[in-house]
C-alpha cells in the first residue's frame, strides 16, 4: 500500500501492488490480456512475441540478471568429469536455440550474467561454442557411456528446452534422460 509518509513526492504514484503468482505462462498471458493483471513480470518468448502484436500492450525490454543456463553439479556424478561438461558444452548449439525456441529475442553471452549485471563480463577467452566433432571426441575420450541427468521445470517452455538439449547431445553420443520437477514458489 501507498505509504502516505513518502519522502519522494508525487511518488509513489500506484496507491497499491499486489503480486498474484501464476506460475503457468500460457494462464499468466491470457490473464494480462484479459486485464486481470497488468504487468506480466517475467514473460516467456511465445508470450512477448504475442505482445509485441497486441496495441493493448507495451513490451519492454530490460538489462538484468535473467538468463537461461544449464548448471552442473561439478562435484558429483558424471558431470564431475571436466570432459563430459566440455562435451555438453560442444555439443549445445546456442544460436539454434535461441533461435527455434526463443524467436531471437534473447541475446547470447560468453557469462552466467547479462549484460546490465557487473558481473557481466563480454568475451570469456576459451568460452566453447558449438562443434559436435569436438563434442564427439570427448564423448569418445571419456571411454565409457556419457549418461547425464536433465532436471528442469515442469512447464512446457522448459519441457521444449529440455528436448532440445536433449537431442542436440544425443547427436554427440550422450543419453540424457529429462527429470521435471515443479517449482514451488
Amino acid at each position: 500500500e501507498k505509504n502516505p509518509n513518502y519522502w519522494n513526492k508525487p511518488l509513489p504514484y500506484a496507491d497499491q501492488v499486489t503480486f498474484r503468482p501464476i506460475p503457468n505462462e500460457e494462464a499468466r498471458q491470457a490473464t494480462l490480456m484479459a486485464g486481470g493483471i497488468n504487468i506480466n513480470e517475467n514473460p516467456g518468448a511465445k508470450s512477448i512475441v504475442n505482445a509485441k502484436k497486441d496495441p493493448n500492450l507495451h513490451v519492454i525490454k530490460t538489462k538484468g540478471l535473467g538468463t537461461l543456463f544449464v548448471m552442473m553439479n561439478t562435484q558429483n556424478g558424471p558431470t564431475a568429469d571436466v570432459r563430459v561438461r566440455r562435451a555438453l558444452a560442444y555439443a549445445t548449439d546456442r544460436k539454434l536455440l535461441v533461435k527455434a525456441l526463443y524467436y531471437d529475442l534473447y541475446d547470447l553471452v560468453e557469462s552466467p550474467f547479462a549484460a546490465g549485471s557487473w558481473a557481466y563480463e563480454a568475451h570469456v577467452p576459451g568460452f566453447p561454442t558449438f562443434d559436435l566433432a569436438k563434442a564427439k571426441a570427448l564423448v569418445k575420450d571419456y571411454g565409457k557411456p556419457m549418461e547425464v541427468t536433465l532436471s528442469i521445470q515442469n512447464t512446457p517452455e522448459t519441457l521444449r528446452l529440455g528436448q532440445a538439449l536433449q537431442a542436440m547431445w544425443e547427436k554427440a553420443g550422450i543419453k540424457t534422460e529429462i527429470k521435471q520437477f515443479e517449482q514451488h514458489r
